[in-house]
């Protein structure tokens, strides 16, 4: 059975801070879109840069502008979201101008979706033009919360501003900063996904900016060991040690080289803790963030790893 969800049943939220410059270009590329309806809200948390003034124009054009409290921008959005469909964009990214329209479509084909998303280029000056597909775009179809924590510990380039989400759902979930700090967002997807299906197009319809000014760029402000051991032992949780099935392969085979990666851009803070890499596989060991296979695989077949990735990432459109 088909849905008829159309931009009017969409709102898109952006949440902000001190980027003024850049939040204009991302509040175009919202505009831009080839679909209308959408309501957009930016939710600007304190900015003391000349924000209110940089968007007074944008505001005429029927954008909502609203200072947040205490709460945070997450909350915040969560309790204004009135339509059926949520985006939360970053201000600091570009939309595709056919993204609405293309996650519509899909939206429409069936009506037990939770999530639609799309892929990304990353990109250090990202600028408005665009390459357009030339056929529907193709999408990977999750039906569980494990189908997409495979697909995300393969490191599918999904793009977490890119995610529509249905109301319903997204109003009730906590985003566990305390638990997860900046790599919450992963959790969060996997949390919604407990609520139905999720579509991943592979087409990048949003340039990710890379700058110097973004909070992943900083490590001093984490992801810290504990942050990142929770995040790998959701993962370990949901898909499994075993190497038989398609989830168990997906959390073993990549386990190792991502926590090789992580130690290697640990903060100092961590770094006292985890002099060395085999005390941080340890720790990671002890909370079953990793498996004795993972290691076993990582340090005997690295090479082997890495062309099984390289054919993952090829299947999945990724390279």
């Amino acid at each position: 059975m088909k849905s008829n969800v159309s931009a009017e049943n969409v709102e898109a939220f952006i949440l902000t801070f001190n980027r003024k410059n850049l939040l204009v270009q991302s509040l175009d590329s919202l505009l831009a879109q080839t679909v209308r309806g959408l309501q957009i809200t930016v939710l600007d948390n304190g900015s003391t840069d000349g924000t209110p003034e940089a968007l007074a124009n944008y505001v005429k054009r029927g954008v909502r502008y609203l200072r947040t409290g205490e709460e945070g921008n997450f909350k915040r959005a969560q309790q204004l979201c009135q339509r059926d469909w949520v985006l939360l964009f970053h201000d600091d990214d570009i939309l595709h101008p056919g993204y609405i329209s293309s996650a519509l479509k899909i939206i429409n084909e069936r009506l037990d979706w939770v999530m639609v998303a799309s892929s990304m280029s990353f990109e250090s000056a990202p600028q408005p033009n665009w390459v357009h597909p030339t056929a529907p775009p193709a999408y990977t179809t999750c039906n569980s919360p494990r189908d997409l924590a495979a697909l995300m510990y393969w490191g599918y380039p999904l793009c977490f501003p890119s995610v529509l989400y249905r109301a319903e759902a997204f109003r009730h979930q906590e985003i566990e900063t305390a638990i997860y700090g900046k790599v919450c967002d992963r959790p969060l997807l996997l949390n919604v996904a407990k609520h139905g299906a999720t579509a991943v197009i592979h087409f990048p319809f949003v340039k990710y900016r890379q700058h110097s000014g973004q909070d992943s760029a900083s490590g001093d402000s984490g992801p810290y060991a504990s942050q990142l051991a929770a995040l790998h032992q959701n993962y370990h949780r949901l898909l499994g040690s075993d190497i038989t099935s398609r989830f168990g392969r997906s959390f073993v085979v990549n386990n190792y080289s991502l926590l090789r990666n992580e130690f290697k851009n640990l903060g100092p803070r961590d770094r006292e803790k985890f002099p060395d890499f085999g005390s941080y596989w340890s720790f990671m060991s002890k909370i079953e963030a990793t498996s004795q296979l993972s290691r076993m695989l990582g340090m005997r077949a690295a090479g082997w790893i890495r062309r099984l990735q390289y054919l993952i990432r090829v299947k999945l459109n990724l390279l």
